[in-house]
């Protein structure tokens, strides 16, 4: 389709429903996963009654049902699109903290009780945060269950390395520090890191803008809340006020 070009760093898989949601609002996705998700061999699970599953990611639901099937039981999802991928999965009812680590743990302590079964946090080999020692300072039973690996790209494409150096890139979206941190290193590694100058960079949050501002982008924004609907909205403000031309 036509339209300004969004460079979408996320995993495959995150990456080709993103890129729905980006479509529909007049953006042409152009892929580049920074990040390989590979599956880890599962464990049994725990024989003991489950209250709930804890889900940090997307990812975590794919490779949970992958490996065990949906349980019935509550889930508890880190942001909304996380959720959603519980709900496809078959969980319910499945609550969302919106994007925040630190809400998902207040809303296991407002909701569930620690007396009443073990929590399973299906996660990543790397985590962020500290979910399980806070619920378990709390007195929770809480298991991390490490589902799969993220493997990090060892350079761009020569594709998308191509699309930097003719300035055919208008946007580009990062979900999280990590990606923003490996796209710098590789672009500053392929010697194309000031390409980003005419390119808008929007952040999920500050963390990840953090990592961004190595480069001299056009421009760095945050989404107002850490959701995928906020970071929507803001890649569209920036579009529009380019086109009206508020910015250059």
């Amino acid at each position: 389709m036509s339209g300004p070009t969004l460079l979408i760093t996320r995993p495959e898989d995150d990456a080709r429903l993103f890129a729905k949601e980006v479509e529909a609002i007049g953006f042409a996705p152009v892929f580049e996963p920074l990040l390989r998700i590979e599956p880890l061999q599962a464990p049994p699970l725990p024989d003991v009654v489950v209250q709930a599953v804890l889900f940090t990611s997307a990812n975590g639901v794919r490779a949970f049902i992958n490996a065990y099937g949906c349980l019935d039981c509550p889930a508890y999802a880190v942001g909304d699109a996380t959720a959603r991928a519980a709900r496809d999965a078959g969980f319910a009812p499945v609550q969302s903290a919106g994007g925040d680590a630190d809400v998902l743990a207040g809303l296991v302590q407002a909701e569930l009780e620690p007396s009443a079964g073990l929590l399973i946090h299906a996660a990543g080999e790397s985590v962020a945060g500290n979910l399980q020692g806070v619920l378990n300072d709390a007195g929770y039973s809480v298991t991390r269950i490490p589902l799969y690996r993220a493997k990090k790209a060892r350079s761009l494409t020569s594709s998308l390395a191509a699309r930097l150096n003719n300035g055919v890139i208008d946007h580009a979206a990062f979900f999280s520090p990590r990606t923003a941190a490996a796209f710098v290193r590789l672009a500053q590694s392929a010697g194309i890191g000031d390409k980003m100058r005419t390119i808008a960079a929007t952040a999920l949050s500050a963390n990840v803008a953090v990592e961004l501002r190595v480069l001299p982008w056009r421009s760095i924004d945050i989404a107002s809340e850490p959701t995928q609907k906020a970071l929507l909205a803001q890649l569209l403000q920036v579009q529009q006020e380019r086109e009206s031309g508020v910015r250059i």
